[in-house]
């Protein structure tokens, strides 16, 4: 299986109270919003992704 580098592509923005991810994979999105973590921002990415 080959693999492009733009078959999937991640965003996140990491606002005040929430976090919102968004993912295309092959151009079908996906999105999420979940609580940040002011302690650990970048765990309300992996909770986004998970």
């Amino acid at each position: 299986m080959t693999s492009r580098s733009d078959d999937i592509r991640l965003g996140a923005d990491i606002g005040g109270t929430f976090t919102d991810i968004a993912l295309d994979v092959r151009g079908t999105m996906f999105s999420t919003k979940v609580l940040t973590n002011y302690a650990a921002p970048e765990q309300a990415i992996l909770d986004g992704i998970d």
